[in-house]
């Protein structure tokens, strides 16, 4: 029986639709060499889209293990964002992998530009440039009712 963060790590892959929350770059969480084969990746290079629970408010600062706070990121962008010398707020380091994304580099060229209208594919919840987290009612549009969740500061 998977542990409670599995279990919140496996919600939040699927509440993002398979997508790591910074790059938006589809992630696997069971299957390497089936994710490989599909996005004609190495093993080594699939590695790096192992979906894991990224603590938006890293544990270091208090941050738990509860859903509100986890979000699915890929193994490699996870890793960036909490080994930099200077740590970024998950919004500041998603416009940061996102405009490299732009300039051609972050992830190998063959798993795909991804969505090109990233922007218009929210997930469940989208950062808003004060910190706070956003629910949106429509994870299509990032359109609708939307409204602030607590937010801890880090």
């Amino acid at each position: 029986m998977p542990n409670t963060l599995q279990r919140v790590r496996a919600r939040a892959f699927l509440r993002q639709h398979g997508r790591c929350i910074y790059c938006d770059k589809p992630m696997w969480l069971s299957d390497p060499a089936q994710f490989a084969a599909d996005h004609k990746l190495s093993a080594r290079q699939a590695r790096r889209f192992q979906c894991t629970a990224e603590h938006l408010c890293a544990r270091k600062n208090g941050g738990g293990n509860m859903a509100s706070n986890i979000a699915a990121a890929c193994l490699f962008c996870n890793l960036h964002r909490h080994f930099r010398k200077a740590e970024l707020t998950p919004d500041q380091f998603q416009v940061h992998v996102r405009a490299r994304i732009e300039r051609g580099g972050w992830h190998p060229k063959s798993i795909g530009a991804g969505s090109p209208n990233w922007h218009l594919l929210q997930p469940e919840f989208s950062f808003s440039v004060g910190g706070g987290r956003q629910q949106s009612s429509s994870s299509t549009t990032g359109q609708g009712n939307d409204s602030t969740l607590p937010w801890p500061a880090g």
